[in-house]
């Protein structure tokens, strides 16, 4: 006996379609973030970072 899996081709379109509207809807909106400075930290507190994990480097 062996299982069958049977998955019809518009369920295939449908998947890819959703899965590059999904790609491109992410990717403006993560343009959109980087735009505005949604979640953006200043140049300060990322240096103070790198200094604080590696004194040496700066």
């Amino acid at each position: 006996m062996g299982f069958v899996l049977v998955i019809s081709l518009p369920l295939i379109f449908f998947s890819v379609l959703l899965g590059f509207g999904c790609y491109f809807l992410g990717k403006h909106k993560g343009r959109e973030e980087m735009r505005t400075g949604v979640g953006a930290q200043s140049c300060d507190q990322l240096r103070l970072r790198v200094v604080y994990l590696n004194p040496y480097q700066i």
